[in-house]
């Protein structure tokens, strides 16, 4: 069941809300988002707090994701 939401206009910095919103996770939460969403600073706190996360991104954000969505 979803803890937290922000709803903000298209030209807010969604990296800054999504660290905002991390406040209410709790523990072993797990965050669902965007790319653009998210940021290293974002996956650190959630796997320091015991949480995890789901997030979209490019094709090419990594050669690992590459490989895995060719297959």
């Amino acid at each position: 069941c979803p803890i937290d939401y922000d709803l903000s206009p298209y030209k807010h910095d969604e990296r800054k809300q999504a660290m905002a919103l991390l406040k209410s996770m709790p523990e072993e939460g797990i965050v669902i988002g965007d790319r653009g969403f998210y940021s290293y600073e974002m996956v650190q706190h959630c796997l320091a707090h015991g949480g995890d996360f789901l997030l979209r991104v490019s094709e090419s954000a990594c050669k690992e994701i590459r490989a895995f969505s060719l297959r």
